[in-house]
């Protein structure tokens, strides 16, 4: 060994040895080789599966089930990072998505998201606005309408029960209201009107109030 290499030996011990990678030097080096190569590793994996569909089947299913908790905790706090957005995503998953819990009272009965929300989360936002408080959710106007402009609001879910399918409409001396808002106003319970009109009682019948309250009122 020349005297020059040796002092550089003294002074630095590791000159000219190859060190280790760290791990996260390896995990970039995977990655830019990853994205270097991307179509090729897809081909060639479609390739693989096609001759293999039973092992590519299972791969797929033990990934899912392996990054499922980690994809729902994700979902969870882009949703609370994004609340508008979420909705905008939720929104496009009942009514195109056949494996979405609600898709049947959506996509399933016809109701469907007009193009430009469709394709554009920025258009969905400039027609709808953000998202008031935590409370209020996308509603529809028409409950038998898409999603489109003109046809939704932000709303509460006290006001969207009283915009359900299922909720009945009443009329008293010309005035229209859910029979949630006519319990509230009357002092009635929902279940004693509903009890009444299954009766067959008529409607002025229907909104008396009861003894209780009668005696109450009386006093």
């Amino acid at each position: 060994m020349c005297a020059s290499c040796a002092a550089t030996l003294r002074r630095n011990p590791n000159a000219g040895r190859r060190t280790r990678p760290t791990a996260e030097e390896k995990h970039a080096r995977a990655q830019k080789y990853r994205d270097a190569n991307r179509e090729g590793l897809r081909a060639n994996y479609q390739r693989w599966a096609e001759t293999n569909p039973g092992r590519a089947r299972a791969n797929a299913q033990k990934w899912r089930a392996a990054n499922l908790e980690q994809k729902r905790a994700t979902d969870r706090k882009w949703r609370e990072a994004n609340p508008t957005r979420g909705i905008w995503a939720n929104m496009k998953q009942r009514c195109l998505n056949p494996k979405d819990d609600k898709f049947k009272d959506y996509g399933g009965r016809g109701i469907t998201v007009c193009r430009e929300w469709l394709d554009s989360f920025e258009q969905f936002f400039a027609d709808t606005g953000p998202r008031p408080e935590l409370e209020y959710t996308l509603d529809r106007i028409d409950v038998n309408g898409n999603y489109e402009p003109g046809n939704v609001r932000w709303a509460t879910k006290r006001e969207q029960a009283n915009n359900r399918r299922v909720t009945p409409h009443l009329t008293l001396d010309g005035e229209t209201l859910p029979l949630t808002e006519w319990a509230i106003r009357l002092g009635l319970s929902s279940a004693t009107i509903r009890g009444r009109i299954n009766r067959g009682w008529p409607i002025e019948r229907v909104f008396a109030p009861t003894q209780r309250h009668a005696v109450g009122i009386a006093a």
